[in-house]
């Protein structure tokens, strides 16, 4: 799957179905980044901001590169609400 998955995201960037399915397919494998990185380009943008806090730290720089990118209110004011650490009681490291 993650031949695959790479050739999706570089051969074919807006094949929404395709990046579901991969998406789906790493979420049951509890593999949330690579879970994220699926539902961000298929524009489920929320379920992709919910799986990059799940991954951690690692991964704020996606997170707020895909924020920044869509400019949707809500979205921004929960990144915003996890990196203060009103989400889960840890602020992060600015």
């Amino acid at each position: 799957m993650d031949e695959y998955a790479k050739i999706v995201l570089k051969y074919n960037e807006k094949d929404y179905d395709e990046h579901l399915k991969i998406a789906a397919f790493y979420e049951g494998k509890s593999q949330w980044g690579r879970a994220a990185r699926h539902y961000d380009r298929a524009e489920q943008y929320s379920k992709a901001l919910k799986l990059y806090m799940a991954v951690g730290e690692t991964l704020i720089p996606d997170m707020i590169e895909m924020v920044a990118k869509v400019k949707i209110d809500s979205l921004t004011h929960e990144l915003v609400d996890y990196l203060m650490g009103d989400t889960d009681n840890v602020p992060k490291e600015p």
